[in-house]
């Protein structure tokens, strides 16, 4: 995965979800379970960036 590629490592990685705010639009939540993400993203109180080994995510 793109995340777990050494190369890219300390490079900032931006993925939008566009328009979720619209009628039949992917939710936040889907969109953080179908990029593997839910459990690791920061920011709107999700999990304290000290609890993050890794990449800080925010979505």
């Amino acid at each position: 995965s793109l995340l777990a590629d050494e190369q890219v490592t300390n490079a900032p990685i931006v993925v939008l979800g566009n328009k979720i705010d619209l009628p039949g639009a992917v939710s936040e939540q889907e969109l953080r379970y179908v990029l593997g993400i839910s459990t690791a993203t920061t920011g709107k109180g999700n999990v304290p960036r000290s609890d993050v080994s890794g990449r800080p995510m925010e979505l």
